[in-house]
C-alpha cells in the first residue's frame, strides 16, 4: 500500500458526517487534521422566474368574472327567449277561450257560448296550443314564475272546456254549425265579389277618363245602341206568329160562339128619322107591298120547304117596315 492510498482513505473517513454524542478526544483528534476547502456548485441554468412589477396582478380574476357575467348573460337571454315563447302559446291560448269582438267591439263574455260555435277541427287545435303551451313550461322552467303559471293555467281550463264540449256534441250538431259557417261565409264571398266588379268598373272608368283628358278628347255622350237587322227580323217574326196564333184562337171562339147572319141582318133598315125625311110619293104604297109578298110566296114555292120559314119571316118584316108608311101622316105635328 503506497502512501497516497492510505492518506485519500483518511480523507474519505473525515468527510463523513460525525456521530451525535461523540467524546470530546475524538473532536479534538479531527480538528488537528487539515479540512479541504467545500466544493462550490456551477449556476443553475434556465429562465427562472422574473421580478413581478404588478402589472398584471389580478387579470386571472378579472378573466373569471367576465366568463361568468358572459354566462349569466346567455343565460338571461335564453331565459327571456322562453318567456316569450310561452307568451305567445299563451296568448293562443286564451285567444281560444276568450270571444273575439262583435260589430259593436263588445267582447261578449259568455266563453261557453264561444266553445259550441267552434267546430271540432278549432277545438281540436286548441287541445294541442294547450299542451304545447304545458310541455313548454314543463321544459323550460325549473321555478315556475308568474307567467308559467297563468300559461300552466289556461291551458288546462283549455282542455277541460273543450273537452266537455266535444263529449257532449253529435254529428247533426255538427253538421248545422258547418252549414251555417258556409251560408255566412257564402254570403260574405258574394259582397266581396260584388264589391271587387265594382272597383274594377270604376277604376277602368277612371282610366278612360284619364286618358282622355291628357289626349284632349271631349266626353262622348252615351247613345243608344242601335238594334242589329238579325235582333229585327227576329222580333218581326215572333210578333207574326203570336198575331196568327192569337187569330186562329178568336176564329174558332167566333165559330163557337157567334150565329150566323141572316138575310134581313144584311139588308139596311130604315130609321125613323130617315123615313120622316122622306116625302110621301117616294114612300112605298100598299100595293108595293101586296107585290113583294107575292114574289115571296113565289119563292117559297120555288126553294122548297127549307127556305119556307125563312121567306115568312122576311115578309113580315118587309110588312112591318112598311106600316110606318101608312101612320106617317098622323103622327106628324
Amino acid at each position: 500500500m503506497s502512501v497516497t492510498s492510505a492518506v485519500s482513505g483518511n480523507l474519505k473517513r473525515l468527510r463523513k458526517r460525525p456521530r451525535e454524542g461523540a467524546d470530546s478526544g475524538s473532536e479534538s483528534g479531527l480538528s488537528d487534521i487539515a479540512m479541504p476547502a467545500p466544493k462550490v456548485g456551477a449556476k443553475k441554468g434556465g429562465r427562472g422566474r422574473p421580478a413581478t412589477t404588478g402589472k398584471y396582478v389580478g387579470v386571472g380574476l378579472s378573466r373569471r368574472e367576465a366568463a361568468a357575467a358572459a354566462k349569466a348573460a346567455a343565460l338571461a337571454d335564453k331565459l327571456e327567449e322562453d318567456e316569450r315563447q310561452i307568451a305567445a302559446l299563451t296568448k293562443r291560448v286564451t285567444e281560444g277561450r276568450v270571444s273575439r269582438l262583435s260589430e259593436s267591439s263588445v267582447v261578449v263574455s259568455d266563453v261557453g257560448v264561444e266553445a259550441e260555435d267552434l267546430p271540432a277541427s278549432d277545438l281540436n287545435q286548441r287541445l294541442v296550443d294547450a299542451v304545447a303551451a304545458i310541455r313548454q313550461v314543463s321544459k323550460v322552467s325549473k321555478g315556475l314564475s308568474g307567467c308559467s303559471k297563468k300559461a300552466l293555467k289556461e291551458a288546462t281550463a283549455s282542455i277541460l272546456e273543450s273537452t266537455q264540449v266535444l263529449l257532449t256534441r253529435t254529428v247533426t250538431e255538427e253538421t248545422a254549425l258547418l252549414r251555417a259557417q258556409n251560408k255566412k261565409l257564402a254570403a260574405q264571398m258574394a259582397e266581396l265579389r260584388k264589391e271587387h266588379e265594382e272597383l274594377k268598373a270604376e277604376m277602368v272608368n277612371f282610366r278612360r277618363e284619364h286618358l282622355r283628358q291628357e289626349v284632349g278628347l271631349a266626353v262622348p255622350t252615351q247613345q243608344p245602341q242601335p238594334q242589329l237587322p238579325s235582333q229585327e227580323t227576329e222580333l218581326t217574326r215572333l210578333i207574326r206568329k203570336e198575331m196568327a196564333s192569337f187569330n186562329a184562337r178568336f176564329l174558332v171562339l167566333e165559330g163557337k160562339i157567334l150565329r150566323p147572319p141572316l138575310a134581313a141582318d144584311q139588308r139596311s133598315t130604315p130609321t125613323y128619322a130617315a123615313q120622316a125625311a122622306t116625302p110621301r110619293a117616294a114612300q112605298p104604297a100598299p100595293a108595293a107591298a101586296a107585290t113583294q109578298k107575292r114574289t115571296a110566296a113565289s119563292q117559297m114555292k120555288t126553294a122548297g120547304p127549307q127556305s119556307n120559314r125563312q121567306s115568312i119571316k122576311e115578309a113580315k118584316k118587309t110588312g112591318a117596315t112598311a106600316r110606318p108608311a101608312k101612320r106617317e101622316p098622323a103622327t106628324r105635328p
